[in-house]
């Protein structure tokens, strides 16, 4: 063998080899780049041509014969192949095809049946077979491998004209053998052209280390070896199947999901409201959130999920259930009288201020800038203050009731901003326009909350409110404002197709949804609460698209508090 060869081999083993090993060290055969057992053995037949070159012919297309092959082909992995292959064909040579030995006259012919193991290296293996989903694409290889090559050479040595080799011609005969050790090498090109098949064409060279495949050495060439080759195309068959229930493109031996469509980054499970997070591990599967939230939405980015933040439409910290601390006193907003000044627990949020130093901070001093006593919450005893509100008796209107300055000393029980001696409703809250009562609601305004049934509309199968809704959106508001002694209920409610702890879900977000938004146009949500019944409470047939079309709303209702 001469040097090239040997320098071939060796790259070739070392290819083989660090592929292999790749595989091993990498875990390859049991995670992506492992090709799925009902899809790793191939069979299939080739169609081509056998010659050789010999002590007659020089690899010559005047001796090229047609062969066949019949292989089975094992895929380790995305990239190498092992397989079996029986090739038969014809190989012959004649010296009057080749000028310099035409006058010697020899001839042979003979059939040739080899039995080989081969490997296979596929350069474009994995990005032909990712996951085992074979795509349509050409890639080259390379095989190489052990086989056994039988022949039984017909000989015709023209001993008339060759009375010199008669002796040569003899050991021959004598010398002559039918069975070969071969070496085959060479390269081919593949094509899936589906899942089940492939299109391949190779050409290789078998080294069988002998002078007597054609019968012929000391009477002819006895230092140059013997070689033959086979070229041709074939197609092989793919075992196993590749059933596709949900139609998903991924194939049931590989889809972690095989009876719902999903996406291959996913192995066949769905990601429903394309958050980039699968189902299966989406706590909020309808509703678009975000890693962090482990699906879930987040409105304001401060990490905590919404359904978890009690401040979910400004940023807040984790031991504020999400709500903020703006000047990172350690006391959050809602409990900070002084939320933009960096105080402390003792001062409820407040720094040390005391303008009139009288000894009473000023967060506690109703005459903050009016020197004072403790007994008088900071302001100076100037007249009797029977009813201890702060106002002396001689300027309260009410000197036997705790009022408010607002009313010269005279209170206002329920809080509406309407003094009780002129508030015809003291102990319920309601409007200055309607004399301290309760408003009711207005026939055009009870028509908003009807219109608002069935008028915002949601993206398919999930919680975002589509652009369109948010003017109905903003005539609630406008009610809200309108009456602010009144609280409003949101009810989410679903028709009855799919599982029902699936519609109970998206009731539920589609609710909260509305309850956001009406939160961002700065409405105070204690005056907002939001429910999802789910399909529990039908107004329409289910049996019906129309009916199924009345169960899917949103219920807006006004209620004093």
């Amino acid at each position: 063998m001469n040097k090239n060869i040997s320098y071939v081999l060796f790259f070739i083993f070392v290819i083989f080899s660090n592929e292999t090993i790749n595989a091993q060290s990498k875990k390859e055969l049991s995670d992506k780049s492992a090709t799925p057992k009902n899809l790793t053995w191939e069979f299939g037949p080739m169609m081509g041509f056998s010659f050789s070159q010999n002590d007659m012919a020089n690899l010559s297309a005047k001796e090229t014969h047609p062969a066949g092959a019949f292989l089975l082909r094992k895929q380790v992995n995305q990239s190498v192949a092992l397989r079996a292959q029986i090739v038969t064909g014809t190989i012959s040579g004649n010296d009057k095809n080749r000028s310099a030995n035409a006058t010697r006259g020899y001839t042979f012919e003979s059939p040739i049946n080899e039995f080989s193991l081969l490997a296979e290296y596929d350069f474009f293996g994995k990005r032909r077979n990712p996951e085992g989903i074979f795509k349509k694409m050409w890639s080259p290889y390379l095989f190489t491998g052990i086989g056994i090559a039988l022949t039984n050479p017909k000989i015709d040595f023209n001993e008339k004209n060759n009375p010199t080799q008669a002796a040569n011609i003899a050991a021959d005969k004598a010398n002559a053998k039918k069975r070969f050790n071969s070496l085959p090498l060479g390269v081919g090109v593949k094509y899936s052209l589906s899942e089940k098949m492939t299109l391949y064409a190779e050409s290789g060279l078998r080294l069988v280390f002998s002078d007597y495949l054609d019968g012929i050495s000391l009477a002819a060439s006895p230092k140059q070896n013997d070689t033959y080759a086979f070229t041709g195309v074939g197609i092989t068959f793919r075992l196993g199947g590749n059933k596709d229930t949900d139609g998903d493109g991924i194939t049931d031996a590989l889809d972690v999901c095989p009876d719902m469509a999903g996406a291959a980054q996913f192995k066949g499970c769905p990601d429903t409201d394309e958050d980039g997070i699968e189902d299966t591990k989406d706590k909020c599967p309808t509703e678009k959130g975000t890693a962090l939230g482990k699906g879930c939405p987040d409105t304001d980015g401060d990490g905590l999920v919404d359904a978890k933040d009690e401040c979910p439409s400004v940023a807040g910290l984790a031991e504020f259930k999400g709500c903020p601390d703006t000047d990172g006193d350690g006391i959050e907003d809602k409990k900070d009288r002084c939320p933009k000044d960096k105080g402390s627990v003792e001062r409820k949020g407040c720094p040390f201020f005391d303008r009139d130093n009288d000894g009473i901070e000023d967060y506690l001093d109703k005459c903050p800038s009016e020197k004072g006593t403790p007994e008088n919450s900071g302001c100076p005893i100037k007249d009797e203050d029977r009813d201890k509100d702060g106002i002396v008796d001689k300027n309260d209107l009410c000197p036997d009731k705790a009022g408010s300055e607002k009313f010269n000393g005279c209170p206002d029980t329920d809080s509406d901003g309407v003094e009780d001696m002129k508030d015809n409703c003291p102990t319920e809250a309601g409007t200055i326009a309607n004399q301290g009562c309760p408003e009711t609601l207005k026939v055009e305004d009870q028509k908003v909350l009807s219109d608002a049934l069935y008028g915002v509309d949601f993206e398919v199968g999930s919680a975002i409110i589509k652009e369109s809704s948010y003017g109905i959106l903003n005539q609630i508001v406008a009610l809200m404002n309108k009456y602010p002694s009144y609280a409003l209920s949101i009810s989410g409610h679903t028709d009855n197709v799919g599982k029902e702890a699936d519609n109970q879900t998206l009731s539920l977000h589609r609710a909260r949804a509305c309850y956001d938004y009406l939160a961002r146009q700065s409405l105070v949500t204690n005056r907002m609460k939001y429910t999802g019944y789910g399909s529990s409470s039908p107004i329409g047939d289910n049996n019906t698209p129309y009916g199924r079309r009345q169960n899917r709303r949103v219920e807006f209702a006004l209620k004093a508090n």
